[in-house]
């Protein structure tokens, strides 16, 4: 009877360390993991969203500023070829007057 009263005191220690008791604690860490990886993943593709519509929005922008700078340069363009016109015009204008 000592001996039945002396095991009782550690009777969890077998629970825990036995078969079945290692099959829960497994179950348990699996359980932990996988809501720690479900929450990791989470933030990670939260952050890859994030990623993706700040890049939308940068392509957006350098689109505008790369139309601007199209129509600037045709605008310039434009420009020159007249001042080229009024030059030619100018150079015979003097050419007749000389």
């Amino acid at each position: 009877m000592s001996d039945k009263k002396q095991d009782s005191g550690f009777e969890w220690i077998r629970h825990l360390t036995g078969p079945v008791g290692a099959l829960v604690i497994c179950i348990a860490g699996i359980y932990y993991l996988g809501s720690w990886i479900d929450k990791m993943s989470d933030r990670h593709f939260a952050a890859i969203d994030q990623m993706v519509q700040d890049s939308k929005e940068d392509k957006e922008i350098i689109r505008k500023q790369q139309n601007q700078a199209m129509k600037n340069q045709t605008e310039l363009t434009t420009s020159m070829k007249d001042l080229a016109d009024q030059m030619e015009k100018i150079k015979e204008c003097c050419k007749n007057n000389q």
